[in-house]
């Protein structure tokens, strides 16, 4: 997800979801002045689509200001 220029820096976890059972969540820093939002967020779920396995990119992304 780095390689999108608006990332900073990323991190992702596995969520429990009671439907689609096991879901990659992603938790995002965006570079300064970059407004995050749900046009970003397809953007990177995008990205990591046309790399990944579908069941491997996340279903969820969230904006955080940092990432441990």
């Amino acid at each position: 997800m780095t390689a999108v220029a608006s990332v900073e820096s990323r991190t992702a976890f596995v969520n429990c979801d009671p439907v689609r059972g096991d879901e990659v969540f992603a938790c995002v820093v965006v570079q300064p002045g970059v407004a995050a939002g749900a046009a970003l967020a397809q953007d990177i779920v995008g990205f990591c689509l046309t790399r990944l396995a579908y069941y491997k990119a996340p279903g969820y992304v969230a904006f955080v200001s940092a990432v441990p």
